[in-house]
């Protein structure tokens, strides 16, 4: 178990489209911490990443629903990034989702913050995540 004194060690996650080439990918990943950024900035946990630790781990997010249209009028049924980015502000997280508007205003990519309590299981094996799909 850490020294309850260490701050914990914080990451940036990426939810991206799954049909983005890499490239792509990444592209919509940095939109979205400049989203994050906007929105953040003058948040301390942010400002603690972006100086010490700057690591970022891009997931695949699934599907994007947002802006589909068909000759059948707009989709009602959200797809798994807003699913996800529902989630996340359900859950209090903070976050940032960015829609490209060259995919149809498609929910691109969604950054978020979270602290090693999550990805560490090895010092903190008794953390329970606050949506246990989500991490």
């Amino acid at each position: 178990m850490k020294n309850k004194n260490t701050k914990p060690e914080l990451r940036m996650y990426f939810l991206v489209m799954y049909n983005l080439s890499p490239i792509q990918q990444g592209i919509q990943a940095l939109h979205a911490i400049v989203e994050y950024f906007l929105k953040h900035w003058k948040d301390k946990e942010f400002w603690r990443w972006a100086l010490r630790y700057k690591t970022v781990i891009v997931l695949n997010g699934g599907t994007s629903n947002k802006g589909h249209h068909s000759e059948y009028g707009e989709s009602k049924q959200l797809g798994s990034m807003e699913n996800h980015f529902q989630t996340l502000k359900t859950n209090k997280i903070k976050c940032a989702a960015f829609y490209e508007p060259d995919l149809n205003h498609s929910c691109s990519a969604i950054a978020f913050l979270v602290d090693e309590r999550v990805f560490n299981k090895k010092d903190y094996p008794d953390f329970e995540s606050p949506n246990p799909k989500l991490f």
